[in-house]
């Protein structure tokens, strides 16, 4: 499932990063893949995993902080989140290098997980 997700907001981020004409942010960026026609179809996949999640941008840096829709406990969370790591660095790295094509220089992406009560329980940047 995580794998689907993360392979159609690649395809959805490598289309934006070639209809770039000029030097952007990763807010303009967000905005576009949030703008995008599969995004509803991503984040009703994310929301069937028991999740909400938004993308943001600032600067050089493109955020997806994911909320579990019930409570969780941290510890399992955070284990089972520790071994997707290769996986969420795979897709960063691909997002990187569609931000590159759109113009960002040293882009960055952030993952955030929070709990339904906002706790932090797993993060991670790549760059």
């Amino acid at each position: 499932m995580a794998r689907k997700i993360l392979a159609m907001f690649l395809v959805t981020a490598s289309l934006i990063a070639f209809t770039a004409c000029a030097a952007k942010t990763a807010e303009d960026f967000a905005t576009e893949l949030v703008a995008s026609a599969d995004y509803a179809a991503m984040l009703s996949q994310v929301e069937a995993a028991g999740l909400s999640m938004t993308v943001s941008g600032e600067g050089d840096t493109l955020t997806y902080s994911c909320t579990y829709l019930e409570e969780v406990d941290h510890d399992m969370a955070r284990e089972h989140l520790d071994t997707q790591d290769a996986t969420l660095e795979d897709a960063a790295r691909d997002f990187i290098s569609a931000m590159n094509m759109y113009g960002i220089k040293e882009p960055k992406v952030v993952y955030i997980y929070l709990n339904q009560d906002g706790s932090q329980i797993w993060s991670r940047t790549y760059s």
